[in-house]
């Protein structure tokens, strides 16, 4: 009796599993939650990998973490993954490079291409550019523009430069405000105020910034003053002291 008692309860959880598992492929994930959490209360080790998988898609990561981390703990691989890209998706970049880094180094693609945005975030450009670059090379726009980043971040304009100018061509606004930066790197203001004035003018603060920058290196000093001038007003003091040379070369006029 206790053999077939024992079974029935496996079979039990299984199709419980499963049942949770079609809410789940559906995208009802409280059904899924409200199946599976009393099974993982019991200690039930899929259960709980299942219910922590459910809070990443929910996007309740305080809650996955609570359920996948003694068990990447354990040794649990695939726990272990879904709690680096739990942390991923927390912005915790060390502690998703530390879970993520050997199963991108298995050649794990979703733990590759989120380690590499986890280098790019760090400033470690080099290990980011490894990462990234042959998910570029396949064409992946987002991916393209972060190679970009990492490239104008290495002061390798020329790299910058190749990935992010048929993007910008594109009408690509982020692959634009990069771009406009490298060109004011390299001292090709003319370039610069090109592709941020467009940006600008829609609301960019960035690119508001960057042109009124591009203005004041130009010796343009009005039209310097009318980009700078918010930001100096905000208490910006980059923007402050380009203000004040702005309205002594006025007054010189």
């Amino acid at each position: 009796m206790l053999v077939i008692f024992f079974v029935s309860t496996l079979i039990g959880m299984a199709d419980t599993l499963d049942e949770a598992l079609s809410f789940y492929n559906k995208g009802d994930y409280d059904s899924a939650i409200k199946l599976i959490k009393p099974l993982a209360e019991q200690g039930n080790a899929e259960a709980q990998l299942r219910l922590g998988i459910c809070f990443v898609a929910k996007g309740d990561y305080d809650s996955a973490i609570k359920w996948l981390k003694p068990l990447a703990e354990q040794g649990n691989t695939e726990a272990q993954l879904w709690l680096g890209l739990c942390f991923f998706s927390k912005d915790d970049c060390d502690s998703a490079i530390k879970l993520l880094k050997p199963f991108a180094e298995q050649g794990n693609v979703e733990a590759q291409l989120r380690l590499g945005i986890c280098f790019v975030a760090k400033g470690d450009y080099d290990s980011a550019i490894k990462w990234l670059k042959p998910f570029a090379e396949q064409g992946n726009v987002e991916v393209q523009i972060e190679l970009g980043r990492c490239f104008l971040g290495k002061c390798d304009y020329g790299n910058a430069i190749k990935w992010l100018k048929p993007l910008a061509e594109q009408g690509n606004a982020d692959a634009q405000l990069l771009l406009g930066v490298c060109f004011i790197e390299k001292g090709d203001y003319d370039s610069a105020i090109k592709l941020l004035k467009p940006l600008a003018e829609q609301g960019n603060t960035v690119a508001q910034f960057a042109l009124g920058k591009c203005f004041f290196e130009k010796c343009d000093y009005d039209n310097a003053i009318k980009w700078l001038k918010p930001f100096a007003e905000q208490g910006n003091v980059a923007a402050q002291n380009w203000l004040k040379q702005c309205l002594i070369h006025s007054k010189r006029k």
